[in-house]
């Protein structure tokens, strides 16, 4: 069980490493002081530049925000998991 978790957890953290580098691109278009600020706080400057500036993003960059949501959310309960259930 925990080297199947493991396979998961690398590649939801390769799946969130490659949408994060897509968001950082996507917000350094609007502005660069964004994507230093998602460099360097991430995933909080995201979170903000997401919901603030939604409206004026194309589905291509939306769906890059969504899905790096949707990685970091299943590799922090991946990580979770791993770490109750490889304790036990």
């Amino acid at each position: 069980m925990g080297m199947i978790l493991a396979i998961i957890a690398l590649i939801t953290g390769l799946a969130a490493l490659w949408y994060w580098i897509r968001t950082l691109i996507v917000m350094s278009k609007e502005n660069i002081l964004w994507a230093l600020g998602g460099f360097f706080i991430a995933p909080l400057v995201q979170i903000i530049f997401y919901l603030t500036q939604k409206e004026n993003m194309d589905e291509n960059d939306v769906s890059a925000f969504v899905r790096y949501f949707i990685a970091q959310v299943s590799l922090f309960v991946v990580v979770f998991l791993m770490t109750f259930l490889g304790a036990s």
